[in-house]
């Protein structure tokens, strides 16, 4: 393969993204489309690495919200790759249904006065009581009082 230059398109790092969603670090900012960038975020597995790399602009993108929510359904603990100050309610109910330890990555603001779950819907998640036992004593910790937890 050919050193990428500054004599690429938009068209060569798109298709360099789908092999790699983890380049996106490398694709100089001019290229970093939305195109390239829903691109690489649509690859995220586990870790979100390309988040880092997405220029906050596209977060405010009706498309690339609604990718980012669809891999929060799938992941939710690519909540902490979000920016804060693009995570909406909405998006933190989900990410805390999907994975209940990203609580401490949900704004202060939405957990407070609000119930972020209840008790069915965790017990909806974890099936065991350990898990459920372990998952409020860490939201205590976190300042969610029992009514954020509990009906």
């Amino acid at each position: 393969m050919e050193k990428p230059s500054e004599s690429w398109l938009e068209e060569d790092w798109l298709a360099l993204i789908k092999t790699n969603e983890i380049i996106l670090r490398r694709v100089p900012e001019k290229f970093r489309t939305l195109r390239v960038c829903l691109e690489a975020i649509k690859k995220e597995d586990y870790f979100g690495e390309a988040f880092e790399y997405v220029p906050k602009i596209f977060y405010t993108n009706d498309l690339f919200f609604e990718e980012i929510m669809k891999l929060i359904e799938h992941n939710g603990s690519l909540l902490q790759e979000v920016p804060e100050e693009f995570r909406t309610p909405e998006m933190c109910r989900i990410a805390c249904r999907h994975n209940g330890w990203v609580i401490m990555y949900v704004p202060k603001e939405f957990r407070e006065g609000k119930k972020i779950l209840s008790e069915k819907e965790l017990k909806e998640k974890y099936t065991t009581e350990e898990l459920l036992t372990s998952n409020n004593v860490y939201l205590r910790k976190l300042g969610a009082s029992k009514e954020h937890i509990h009906d």
